[in-house]
């Protein structure tokens, strides 16, 4: 009997600690039957680097154990409930590292040949180990995937695939170009639709007539039921790919201002038309749907309705946000809804009859980079075409932070707005400034840079965004000594010795004992992909985006860029859930609110973080320029 109270209470241990909350009832009975407990006193090696794997691995049940390499590198301390030991056991090798008891500590041993055996029948228990999630010296290549490259998203990482995914779509019912409005109205009607694709005799779409072509143009008399379809059509077509996620259906409707997809095998209008989707059919499929506050934001006639709809719009990206949709899809629906905000206030505040020259409003930081889901500062700039419109353009910005404010995004305490004169300038005054920023670096010059160079056009003319992009990049390809302070800048914040005794923790002022997930784990990978994506011409200011096509373009560095990439999908995931949970910027972490598997993977987000910054470090020899 008190045998198997001692089992029960082992099996009650371990289902609290992935992977073994994933074990089968009967797993986890062998395991608690088989393991041995092991005490070793403050000081102790558990192993030691250079050993010969042994026959057990290990799980701390109290106390902690050090991961120390042969020259004193600290890899990492585990603590209640880690599991430590398993690289070397898989690998058939010696150790790598000592592992010595920090305190009094009391283990698990698991059985090396009985882990072996449980491991070909306990599915997730094998994901866990191949994708070294296992504490330690980590299985290196492999943070986010499974050994044969497989994403192991829903496993473990909760980077699952938008589980919405269109499948199927209608049937193509098309006319001619030179079909009548008659014929092609009757064809609607007898499918029962409310829209045609017009197709030329390669069947590629050159048009859609819907319902409202028909009201608007032909119950108002303004053309003949006898009449051609290609009068009255609407064209270009906007086509997509098959087989995509709603998010991304949706994405693209908002992008485009339309209301219809065409689907076609090559994704536009140089193949056969295969499909038709529509936001209705979005509507029947997914329910509430950010295209409907889409549509209502941009009949708004008044900024209250605007103010309302944007907060009604955050409730539904926070459901978006725990029903984990990709949090891509969930950024670009948010920074749409935000420049669809900005434009409708830009809309009410100008002054009827105004005349003014051409403008770009800049959004800066996360919402320039598309990563802004929580209401967060403001951070704008503007550039103007004529020097002679800032006086009134600055008014302008000054009424739009106002009310930017009021729908809940505060204003910037340092002034980082389109309101402060010194950013509200000219092309070419943006241009002289961007220059003494890079000519004469400082330090003040290198955290501009940082905030400035992730600039996107959210409004207003976006060639001329496209002219300051331009001298950027062509401007930074000597810059070789501003690089420099760049890289360094984007190596003061090392990636953290571990998340656990307090190590990484504030030590003081309104934040104390918490954990500050901007700057120690977004930051570094954020100034890392900026530094390397304008050093090699790379446009694109998404962190995400920029991690994936710097790894297209970099096949010696692929896999860290990827995994890097996926990093900071977590990293931005975490974020919101941590700010819907508080009403807050998400940025401060209470440690105990983290599960054991958060803090598994915010370890292993530590360990890419580290392999980004030495790619860093060494290309740029930051240890060499003072």
């Amino acid at each position: 009997m008190a045998e198997n109270l001692i089992h029960s209470r082992v099996a009650d241990f371990l289902i609290k600690w992935p992977p073994f909350d994933k074990v089968s009832n009967e797993g986890l009975a062998i395991l608690s039957r088989e393991l041995s407990i092991q005490f070793f006193e403050s000081g102790k090696k558990v192993f030691e680097s250079g050993q010969q794997a042994g026959d057990f691995i290990y799980v701390v049940r109290q106390g902690s154990i050090r991961i120390i390499s042969p020259s004193g590198e600290l890899f990492d301390v585990c603590d209640e409930g880690d599991i430590f030991g398993v690289r070397a056991i898989l690998a058939e090798d010696e150790y790598k590292a000592d592992a010595i008891a920090e305190e009094n500590s009391l283990l698990y041993c698991i059985p090396t040949k009985l882990l072996k055996n449980i491991l070909k029948t306990e599915n997730n228990l094998a994901l866990y180990f191949t994708s070294g999630f296992a504490a330690g010296v980590p299985i290196k290549g492999t943070p986010f995937r499974a050994a044969g490259g497989t994403i192991i998203a829903d496993q473990n990482l909760n980077f699952r695939p938008d589980a919405l995914i269109i499948d199927g779509r209608k049937s193509v019912i098309s006319c001619m170009p030179e079909s009548t409005i008659k014929e092609a109205a009757i064809l609607m009607s007898s499918a029962g639709v409310g829209s045609i694709i017009v197709c030329n005799e390669k069947k590629h779409p050159i048009g859609i007539l819907t319902d409202k072509d028909l009201r608007t143009k032909i119950g108002t008399g303004f053309r003949s039921i006898e009449d051609p379809v290609k009068l009255i059509a609407s064209s270009p077509v906007v086509c997509s790919l098959p087989g995509l996620t709603y998010s991304e259906y949706l994405i693209k409707m908002l992008q485009n201002g339309v209301h219809h997809l065409c689907i076609t095998s090559s994704g536009d209008d140089n193949s056969p038309a295969e499909g038709m989707l529509t936001e209705h059919d979005l509507l029947l499929e997914q329910g509430n749907n950010p295209a409907v506050i889409f549509r209502e934001m941009s009949q708004a006639k008044d900024w209250e309705t605007l103010r309302d709809l944007r907060i009604k719009a955050q409730f539904l990206l926070k459901r978006y946000i725990n029903q984990k949709i990709p949090v891509q899809s969930v950024c670009e629906i948010s920074s749409l809804l935000n420049d669809l905000l900005l434009k409708k206030l830009i809309q009410f505040s100008m002054e009827k009859g105004e005349n003014r020259g051409k403008y770009a409003w800049l959004s800066l930081g996360s919402q320039g980079r598309r990563e802004q889901v929580l209401f967060t500062d403001q951070d704008h700039a503007l550039i103007v075409e004529k020097a002679e419109d800032k006086a009134f353009f600055l008014g302008l910005a000054e009424r739009i932070a106002d009310l930017l404010e009021k729908a809940g995004f505060e204003k910037d305490p340092a002034g980082i707005m389109a309101s402060n004169p010194k950013w509200c300038l000219s092309l070419e005054e943006w241009k002289v400034l961007f220059d003494q920023w890079i000519s004469t670096p400082e330090p003040k010059a290198v955290l501009n840079s940082t905030i400035f160079f992730d600039f996107r056009v959210s409004e207003g003319d976006t060639e001329l965004g496209e002219k300051l992009r331009s001298f950027l990049n062509e401007r930074l390809k000597n810059a070789d000594i501003f690089k420099v302070l760049i890289a360094k800048d984007a190596l003061k914040t090392p990636a953290p010795l571990s998340f656990f005794r307090n190590l990484v923790l504030e030590k003081d002022g309104f934040y104390k004992d918490q954990f500050d997930l901007k700057l120690r784990a977004q930051l570094p990978l954020v100034d890392c992909a900026r530094l390397l994506a304008l050093d090699s011409g790379i446009t694109e200011v998404n962190t995400i985006k920029r991690l994936k096509q710097l790894a297209e373009s970099d096949s010696s560095n692929k896999t860290i860029l990827e995994e890097a990439a996926e990093a900071y999908n977590y990293l931005l995931n975490l974020r919101f859930e941590n700010g819907f949970l508080n009403s807050d910027s998400g940025r401060y972490i209470q440690p105990d609110s983290l599960t054991k598997s958060d803090r598994q993977k915010l370890k292993r987000v530590f360990s890419v973080i580290s392999d980004l910054q030495q790619i860093v470090k060494i290309r740029y020899k930051t240890g060499i320029v003072p």
